[in-house]
């Protein structure tokens, strides 16, 4: 019990306080901490020799859509202003969608 306590800790899961009142508590999670287990987990994972690049393209296909969108929802303007103009999207607004390459899975030969 004591080892599976100190492992939610150090993921930041639970918060224990000691004392008359203290105990194990689940904790709010907290972003930045957050990004900063996954990030030592795939740093880890990377140094494993069994993990091949098909691994870590599907890595990449699971995490690189929600990190766009993520991006996207965060966007801010002022940035574009700098520029005289913000870039259009494909398809819209003049840039044609058959100028962007579609990536996939399997490399170009």
């Amino acid at each position: 019990m004591r080892e599976a306590l100190r492992v939610l800790a150090s993921q930041h899961l639970i918060e224990t306080l000691r004392g008359v009142h203290g105990g194990s508590f689940v904790a709010a999670p907290d972003p930045a901490k957050i990004v900063e287990d996954i990030g030592g987990a795939l740093g880890v994972l990377v140094m494993t020799p069994r993990l091949g690049l098909d691994d870590l393209l599907e890595a990449r296909l699971l995490l690189e859509p929600a990190a766009a969108r993520l991006a996207a929802e965060r966007a801010d303007a002022r940035p574009w202003r700098r520029y005289g103009r913000r870039p259009s999207r494909p398809g819209i607004r003049g840039t044609p969608a058959a100028s962007y390459r579609t990536w996939t899975s399997t490399p170009p030969s």
